[in-house]
């Protein structure tokens, strides 16, 4: 969603950094048209793991007052789950077989997950403040020690959006955890 591109080579770089370090699924929080997640799909499916979308499908919620207001509620809207799975199967993709989604908004599309399951890797693109936050307080719980989160829409010096939500969850971390901004407004954070 956001203005940074994830490039073929970062994303099979940190899949692969996380496959070694720990066991786990992959995941995309914020997934839009499928354009980064079908190529985490194939990278999941050749390393023998599965890849989970997250999403409402039905694009943004209103932003709240840490957001900007350019990302309105509705923006990015694919026509629900099923448009969704019609724009993955475009890409050679078949829901339930290459893949898992699990529609709706923050935190109520991570519902389905069970309570042991674990994350290796997980890509988040959700742009506002909330969203992000809850989703890296649920991530934390559910990614493996080793396993690394990618945030796109990290603004060095922002104070608002996402680049809020990714401060605010390493200074409650007490910078214990491994984080590296990158360039293209991305970081990482090692569980």
């Amino acid at each position: 969603m956001g203005t940074g591109e994830l490039t073929q080579s970062r994303l099979v770089e940190y899949v692969d950094r996380a496959a070694l370090a720990c066991k786990g699924d992959f995941a995309e929080i914020g997934v839009f048209e499928g354009a980064t997640f079908h190529r985490l799909v194939r990278l999941a499916n050749a390393r023998g793991r599965t890849a989970h979308a997250f999403d409402s499908f039905r694009g943004m919620a209103e932003p709240g007052k840490h957001d900007n207001p350019s990302y309105p509620a509705g923006k990015f809207d694919v026509g629900g789950k099923q448009g969704f799975i019609d724009r993955m199967a475009k890409y050679g993709m078949v829901y339930g077989i290459d893949y898992q989604a699990h529609e709706g908004y923050v935190p109520e599309c991570f519902k389905d997950i069970p309570p042991e399951h674990m994350f290796a890797f997980a890509y988040v693109d959700l742009d506002h403040y909330e969203p992000t936050w809850t989703t890296l307080l649920w991530l934390h719980n559910w990614i493996s020690p080793g396993g690394i989160i990618l945030c796109d829409d990290y603004f060095t010096g922002a104070k608002d959006g996402a680049t809020l939500a990714v401060d605010k969850y390493t200074l409650m971390q007490g910078h214990r955890l491994p984080f590296q901004i990158l360039d293209n407004n991305q970081c990482a954070i090692t569980r």
